[in-house]
């Protein structure tokens, strides 16, 4: 009998217009258990003070949920001709990049709140972000006199944070030069956001701050995702010859919908990886997440 079933289900994944309807059905379920568990942990400390990086955390998550949903709807394929809206099709590249874009929250999400070991470098490293950010809109053109009121204050709040940078390293044993390093990153007007990591030496001084590409992904997803996936998905995203050619060819025989089933995959293993890092590293998410009775945790916990 469970030869005749796994036989069944074997036949069922080599068509992959089965396999879409289950991965959209895994990406909704974890997508539902994002939702409860942002929704449970909300009302879990709305009485409490939340302090500024679980609030950036729940804010991201948030995010993500809302890319998941996106993905989901564009998976039901957009309508071309306006009066017949059962005409449908798969629009492969801007699904990719929801799915990219899914990738680089996870990313960031993951070197800010789990890769560093103490409180201290996470810190830096999300005050470092925060800089980044602000730093965006700085010296912006052609605005309305509000925003360059705006970027004032910003300006202000970018010095408050360099200062809060400087006094969490004078916490933590870590030497000169990378003190330097740290700062030159901090003084560099660039806006590309990339990851950071330190490395200590045998007595846990920190002797090396090296920045991490997005392409590079991080090491617990290097397990399930290819290390070429966010180039996979910046080619078939970005508007080069490669991703025309691509889209030229799309729609021949079944390849918009091998496509649209590897993008859901990735976008499930995304947003699970960004739940479970959610629970490991914000407060009290632990203890609320282990009291949900919700299906999509067992597939959260299979990739965490």
């Amino acid at each position: 009998m469970e030869e005749e079933l796994y036989k069944k289900i074997s036949e069922l994944l080599k068509d992959v217009d089965n396999q879409i309807p289950i991965f959209s059905e895994v990406l909704t379920g974890v997508g539902n258990c994002m939702l409860n568990l942002h929704y449970s942990w909300r009302r879990f400390v709305e009485t409490k003070e939340v302090d500024e990086a679980d609030a950036i955390a729940q804010c991201m998550l948030q995010m993500m949920i809302c890319k998941v949903r996106s993905v989901t709807n564009l998976s039901e394929g957009i309508v071309i001709i306006p009066d017949k809206p059962s005409l449908r099709i798969l629009d492969i590249p801007t699904i990719a990049s929801v799915v990219r874009n899914m990738y680089e929250m996870a990313f960031v999400f993951h070197n800010i709140f789990v890769e560093q070991p103490s409180k201290e470098e996470r810190d830096i490293i999300l005050y470092l972000w925060e800089i980044k950010g602000l730093n965006n809109r700085q010296g912006l053109h052609l605005v309305p006199d509000e925003y360059k009121n705006r970027e004032a204050d910003e300006k202000r709040q970018i010095d408050e944070l360099r200062n809060k940078i400087i006094a969490s390293i004078d916490k933590i044993n870590i030497s000169d030069q990378v003190k330097k390093d740290v700062l030159h990153v901090i003084d560099t007007k660039g806006t590309n956001i990339k990851g950071y990591t330190f490395e200590k030496d045998g007595t846990g001084r920190i002797v090396s701050f090296k920045d991490v590409r997005f392409d590079a992904g991080y090491e617990s997803l290097q397990k399930y995702i290819h290390p070429d996936a966010y180039r996979f998905l910046s080619f078939i995203t970005h508007p080069s010859y490669i991703s025309v050619l691509q889209f030229g060819q799309m729609f021949n025989g079944n390849e918009d919908k091998a496509h649209l089933r590897t993008l859901l995959a990735l976008a499930a293993l995304l947003a699970s990886h960004m739940c479970f890092d959610f629970v490991r590293s914000v407060t009290d998410a632990q203890m609320v997440y282990d009291a949900l009775d919700d299906e999509g945790k067992r597939i959260i916990e299979t990739w965490k």
